[in-house]
């Protein structure tokens, strides 16, 4: 499975990732640098017009389903495989993201259809059929993504939430499986509106929290900073092996890791986004900042603390600063941004199947998203990354393509 991970993703999907991203960059005059303070004024842009979120919901929504253990499991496994130079390359990425997300975005707000009960609902599988003109790709798309969401957006979350609570505070597996379950159930039972209003709630204050630890770990490690950023510049740019790691490796588990959290190029935050009540461009040019949020600051932060104190865990880097609270700090970030992740992205498939049958939601998805929590919280699951990068790579394929062939229509608007 490992192999056939790598087959998929690199060379060929690691450069066709950034390639896609360079060529939105250019095609829209690099637009994530020249309309970014409009990026930053649209998050308290009233909403307006047809849709299930208001776009800063729709924006919080979005990064729930991103911010997740990938930002922090997900980061030490990057850097312990490809070496602190992954963290160079997951942040480029996420550069090129940015044009990337704003396309998706437009391309999902402009062909979004409503369903059977009158609700909102669009993504890469409807622009894919439509630019594209193939429904079975489309079909293709959201079926991987419904299984991308299952394993990555849930059994992985839920189980990283379970044994770090169990390590840190002695919380059986079990117990911690009934509480998450319920929670979750709560949330996706009150639909879109009841997610929008957790996800708004919950996501600003668990970055923040975050982003501020990190920080203060980066002061106390200062005198170590500019031996740090050597280190991962060297290691990204092939001027010095670690662990064996060379640059090539650096670039395919920074690059796969770095679209796990931020999913540029893959399209799934193009399903929330689609559903917001703004316009579609206003909308576009928010969607560029959850790339920022999510990787160029979240996952930098997260893999500076890990070459600053030479960890592997970030249970480990951020423990042998703040002692026990760094251990109790990084199990709580874990599961409100895992929690945050499987409330969110239970919209995501949701959207999918209703796509897969013409327009009509499904009754018992719900039912069948906190079982997989129940099984995820208790059950190993080795090897799961890899499944899910095989499914993300299936996913991004026919989306990159489908903004290739949708760029004139985006150009006119940028």
């Amino acid at each position: 499975m490992e192999k056939l991970a790598d087959l998929l993703w690199y060379p060929s999907l690691t450069f066709f990732l950034v390639g896609v991203g360079i060529t939105l960059s250019v095609k829209f005059q690099w637009i994530q640098i020249r309309r970014l303070p409009s990026a930053f004024r649209g998050m308290t842009s009233p909403p307006k017009g047809i849709g299930e979120f208001s776009p800063f919901s729709a924006m919080s929504t979005a990064l729930a389903g991103m911010i997740g253990t990938g930002n922090i499991t997900g980061v030490a496994a990057a850097v312990s495989i490809g070496g602190p130079g992954a963290v160079f390359w997951m942040a480029i990425a996420a550069f090129f993201g940015m044009a990337t997300k704003f396309a998706e975005t437009f391309l999902a707000c402009s062909t979004r259809r409503t369903d059977k009960t009158g609700h909102c609902y669009g993504g890469p599988m409807i622009y894919i059929e439509t630019l594209l003109g193939s429904r079975r790709l489309g079909v293709a798309y959201a079926m991987f993504a419904v299984l991308s969401s299952l394993i990555g957006s849930n059994l992985i979350q839920a189980n990283s939430i379970a044994f770090s609570v169990r390590d840190a505070f002695q919380i059986p597996p079990v117990l911690t499986a009934i509480i998450l379950t319920l929670i979750v159930f709560f949330c996706i039972i009150g639909g879109a509106k009841r997610i929008g209003k957790f996800c708004s709630f919950a996501v600003p204050i668990a970055a923040v929290l975050y982003i501020t630890i990190c920080i203060v770990l980066i002061v106390f490690r200062i005198n170590r900073f500019p031996s740090a950023i050597k280190i991962i510049f060297d290691s990204a740019l092939g001027l010095r092996s670690f662990g064996g790691a060379g640059a090539g490796i650096a670039i395919r588990y920074g690059v796969s890791r770095g679209v796990f959290t931020n999913e540029s190029g893959i399209g799934s935050e193009a399903i929330y986004t689609a559903a917001s009540k703004a316009n579609p461009f206003s909308q576009s040019l928010l969607a560029m900042l959850t790339p920022l949020i999510d990787t160029i600051i979240v996952c930098t932060l997260t893999g500076l603390a890990l070459v600053l104190t030479n960890s592997l865990t970030a249970d480990d880097a951020f423990s042998s600063v703040f002692g026990t609270f760094g251990s109790g700090f990084i199990a709580l970030s874990l599961t409100i941004f895992g929690l945050a992740t499987v409330i969110g992205a239970s919209y995501f498939g949701d959207r999918c199947i209703t796509y897969l049958r013409h327009g009509q939601p499904p009754k018992h998805y719900k039912y069948l998203w906190c079982a997989v929590i129940w099984i995820g919280c208790l059950v190993p699951t080795q090897g799961l990354w890899c499944l899910s990068d095989i499914f993300t790579a299936l996913m991004a394929v026919p989306n990159l393509f489908a903004l290739i062939y949708g760029i004139k229509q985006i150009k006119s608007f940028t």
